[in-house]
C-alpha cells in the first residue's frame, strides 16, 4: 500500500504454497467442477496438481459422506 507520494505505509507477503494452497488460490480453482468417475482418479488429480504447485508439500485427501 503506497501513501503520499510513493512512500510505503503498508507491505504483506505471501509465500507461494500459502496462497497456491489458499481457498481462493490456484489449487481449488483447478480442481473445483472436474468431473472424475470415481475417488481413484480424484486423488490422482489432486497429486498431480499438488506436486505441479509444490511437490515437497504433504498432502492428505478424505472424502466427505
Amino acid at each position: 500500500e503506497l501513501e503520499g507520494a510513493g512512500i510505503v505505509a503498508e507491505y504483506v507477503l505471501v509465500a507461494p504454497t500459502e496462497w497456491n494452497f489458499h481457498a481462493r488460490g490456484p489449487l481449488p480453482a483447478w480442481l473445483r467442477g472436474r468431473p472424475v468417475a470415481d475417488a481413484d482418479e480424484a486423488r490422482g488429480l489432486v497429486a498431480a496438481a499438488v506436486a505441479a504447485l509444490d511437490p515437497c508439500v504433504p498432502w492428505s485427501l478424505e472424502f466427505a459422506a
